[in-house]
């Protein structure tokens, strides 16, 4: 794929993400991938759950928390159990001493090679992140976009402390076939743990089936069952959260203020795809909703 199609893609400068690390690194915040956090690796007396919820019961769990007043008997109580102890648990962390937790997330739609730079960008900040690629790319024919992994330069990253993960696309890939889907994701499940040590997954967006399922409808098939899914909303408890994930049709908040935000005892958790951040701005997202935000303007010094 050529560096001018490469280079259509960028919405953000590498200066924001050099801004949001600077105010992080100002409130002593640290980073934690979701692997070793599953792993135990924790300093934190404030460590939450780590969930990995099926899809059927998230979606419950949405149901109940948008129809509180329609709960009776013991249902009511539970509701208003959890209400009382997440008032207590904000009121814990304003009074904790223990620095921010700052979980960073790259998911590697297109272009490995720019998720890389930017994993050697975030090494040289002292950041650690998890990052999840595929095993074949999702954007096939007629664009024929390629998708090599540099396979020497992830395990000297994760050696060093990031983590390289799934982003589980296989369902999207065999075009929603059930019957075909086991020996795809075991396929990539080989390729990936014969190259890293594999720990978590997370589903990718993509392109939806025939009847509007998409990746995440599989997200727990059962050769799967031994990862874990991490997933904003669905994994790591958080308290803050930023994605550039819908940047392409609606407008996203500046992620500066997310890392201001943070305070003693929080968890925040940021979003970022590699393929949006570079040093030339694409003029596509002229045309798009983010272009009509006063801080994002600035960045390109477009007022």
């Amino acid at each position: 794929m050529n560096n001018l199609l490469r280079k259509n893609e960028v919405c953000f400068p590498y200066s924001l993400l050099s801004e949001v690390f600077e105010i992080l690194r100002s409130r002593n915040a640290k980073y934690m991938t979701f692997g070793d956090y599953l792993d135990g690796k924790w300093n934190s007396n404030q460590k939450c759950e780590f969930r990995s919820i099926r899809l059927n019961e998230f979606r419950s769990t949405n149901v109940l928390g948008f129809l509180p007043r329609y709960m009776t008997g013991i249902c009511w109580k539970l509701w208003r159990k959890a209400i009382v102890e997440r008032r207590q648990h904000r009121l814990a962390k304003f009074f904790s001493s223990s620095a921010p937790t700052v979980f960073i997330q790259h998911d590697a739609d297109r272009f490995p090679e720019m998720t890389v730079r930017l994993m050697q960008f975030e090494q040289s900040l002292g950041v650690r992140s998890s990052c999840y690629f595929f095993r074949k790319s999702s954007y096939g024919p007629p664009t024929e976009e390629s998708y090599d992994i540099d396979f020497s330069t992830l395990r000297h990253l994760e050696s060093i402390g990031f983590e390289i993960g799934y982003h589980f696309n296989a369902y999207e890939n065999v075009r929603y076939d059930l019957e075909e889907v086991t020996t795809e994701i075991e396929t990539d499940l080989e390729y990936w743990s014969s190259n890293v040590r594999l720990r978590t997954f997370v589903p990718h967006g993509g392109r939806p089936g025939p009847n509007r399922e998409g990746n995440s409808d599989l997200g727990f098939h059962e050769s799967l069952q031994h990862l874990a899914w991490v997933y904003s909303g669905n994994g790591v408890c958080v308290d803050l959260n930023w994605s550039d994930g819908h940047v392409e049709f609606e407008t996203v908040k500046d992620p500066r203020e997310v890392a201001r935000a943070a305070v003693n005892g929080s968890q925040i958790h940021f979003l970022f795809h590699p393929q949006y951040y570079g040093d030339d701005l694409s003029e596509m997202w002229l045309d798009r909703p983010i272009s009509k935000e006063r801080w994002w303007r600035r960045l390109w010094q477009l007022d």
